[in-house]
């Protein structure tokens, strides 16, 4: 697992998640040891790379444990679905796992072909450089393009319809309150939503002249 200021991330994408889940599902029972599964990947069980599977595999919620991993109800779900419909809602509730995606897809919708945009959510979100955030910005992006419609459909939901055991504590979406102290920026590549700041405000004003320039 990665780490962008307070939010842990996995550094596979979704589908890759899901495929080995569904490997260890079908070919082994729903568990392999640690050592088993770095043979079948390919893999050294001492190497990074496998370090970032496994993590990906817990932080996407399709497997835990660790001198045995295991494959967890989701993640036999999404292996072994018994209707589309059970499939499309198995990968849009784990394409919820991570925190960090759900704020961004709140934040910038479904579409982050803007890499600039991205960049300064990022940085507002996680208090990291602008050079941490770039150095990072390729595996969040392949990762956040991965997601399916249905998830931030899904979210977008939550969001603007919340328990309504609690909702009364809760200020309205309309409500005035909400909008104060915020810069909000629509435009072809997505929406951009900061917290309004001096920092917040320079970076609406290069994101701006990052696009003038490629007109």
């Amino acid at each position: 697992m990665a780490r962008l200021g307070a939010y842990e991330y996995p550094e596979i994408g979704l589908f890759e998640a899901i495929s080995i889940g569904k490997r260890i599902s079908q070919d082994f029972g729903g568990s392999i040891s640690r050592a088993h599964l770095a043979e079948v990947l390919g893999m050294s069980e001492r190497g990074g790379r496998f370090s970032v599977v496994l993590g990906g595999l817990r932080m996407w919620r399709i497997a835990e444990g660790r001198g045995n991993i295991r494959v967890t109800q989701l993640g036999l779900r999404s292996a072994s679905p018994v209707s589309s419909h059970e499939s499309a809602e198995t990968t849009a509730e784990l394409a919820r796992s991570v925190d960090l995606f759900n704020e961004l897809q709140a934040r910038l919708g479904t579409s982050f072909s803007d890499s600039a945009a991205l960049i300064l959510v990022l940085e507002e979100l996680t208090g990291e450089s602008r050079m941490e955030v770039s150095q990072r910005i390729s595996t969040i992006e392949k990762a956040l393009k991965e997601l399916p419609a249905g998830a931030a459909a899904s979210l977008e939901r939550s969001l603007s319809n919340p328990d309504p055991a609690t909702s009364e504590s809760k200020p309205s979406p309309e409500s005035p309150s909400t909008e104060l102290g915020r810069l909000k920026l629509s435009f072809s590549g997505g929406t951009v939503d900061l917290e309004e700041s001096p920092a917040a405000i320079a970076m609406v004003i290069q994101l701006l002249e990052d696009r003038r320039r490629r007109q």
